[in-house]
Formats: C-alpha cells, sequence, structure tokens
C-alpha cells in the first residue's frame, strides 16, 4: 500500500527559503505572535503559553497530516515570517487552509503571494488535494486580493474564532489541473 505524498521540509521560491517548524523556533515564532501590528488582524497578541500551544499543535499537526507550517526567511536568511498548510474544520467541514503571515516589515514586497502560490500549488499538484481554502477577516483587504490574484473564488462568510471572515476557495479545476 502506498503512503500518502508528503510536503517537503525545505523548499525555496523565488526570494524566500522554507523551513519546517522545530521546537527550536519557538523564541523566533513568540517573537513574532507579540507584534502588535503583524498580529492585528490575526486576533491580537498571543502569550508565550499560547504560542507553545500553538505550536505544539502545528508540531503535532506534522505528524499526523505529512504537512504543516514552515518558517519563512529571505535569501540573507532573515526571518520573514510562517505559511501553512493545515488541516482543520470550518463551519463544520473539515477543510485544508494555506496561510501565511509575514512580519510587517516585509508586507507589500509580494512575498505573501509567492509563498500562498507556491503553498496553492504544492497542495493541489504534489499532495493531490482536492480543493484548498484562504479565508480572512473581511477588512483584511490585502490577504483577500492574495486569494482572488492567485484564483481562489469567493465561497461564504463563515464564522471563525468567534468573528466573520470571508472564506475563499481554489479547486483542481479552477487550478487548470
Amino acid at each position: 500500500m502506498n503512503s500518502p505524498p508528503q510536503a517537503p521540509e525545505h523548499f525555496e521560491t523565488e526570494r524566500l527559503r522554507a523551513y519546517r517548524l522545530q521546537p527550536e523556533h519557538f523564541a523566533l515564532l513568540l517573537a513574532m505572535h507579540q507584534d502588535p501590528v503583524t498580529m492585528a488582524t490575526l486576533g491580537g497578541v498571543r502569550s508565550e503559553e499560547q504560542t507553545r500551544d500553538y505550536m505544539q499543535r502545528f508540531l503535532e499537526h506534522w505528524e499526523a497530516n505529512g504537512f504543516g507550517m514552515w518558517l519563512l526567511y529571505d535569501r540573507e536568511q532573515q526571518f520573514v515570517g510562517r505559511a501553512a498548510l493545515r488541516r482543520l474544520r470550518l463551519d463544520g467541514q473539515l477543510e485544508i487552509e494555506v496561510g501565511c503571515v509575514l512580519l510587517a516589515r516585509f508586507w507589500r514586497q509580494g512575498l505573501a503571494t509567492e509563498i500562498v502560490s507556491a503553498l496553492s500549488a504544492m497542495a493541489l499538484e504534489r499532495l493531490q488535494l482536492p480543493n484548498i481554502v484562504g479565508f480572512a477577516l473581511p477588512e483584511n483587504q490585502a490577504s483577500i486580493r492574495i486569494l482572488q490574484k492567485l484564483g481562489f473564488g469567493y465561497e461564504k462568510d463563515i464564522i471563525h474564532a468567534g468573528r466573520r471572515h470571508v472564506l475563499y476557495r481554489l479547486t483542481r479545476e479552477q487550478a487548470g489541473l
């Protein structure tokens, strides 16, 4: 019996290097989670305990699913942010989400589009997933524009973490696969 395809632990895009989340990345993740500007559209800053729980869930997610979170660095090896493919329940349905968070100083450079595009291709082509979703707060127009630019179609409004979000979906068919 064949095991399902696995995501790479390390990959590169034109301007970014992505490394599978490891326990030694905690300090970077915590610093990011405590930056109020970066976390403004993600429910606000997270405590050390919240970040530790968050990280543990993603470490376990990799083991259970063969994909998860990567930390992102630029070509000079500066920490840029995090990106993930994750399985979660949204609106009562099991979904695979693609998402990323960049430190505020790396916004508006096209890096989020670059990494979400790479992860979308990985999910649909390499991992052979039938579809993926992305979601954002309605006021997070930058994230919504990225999803639209990459061919995700608006599906519906949902409630996630107690707040209204807009849900977008990209299918293999929409991606031309």
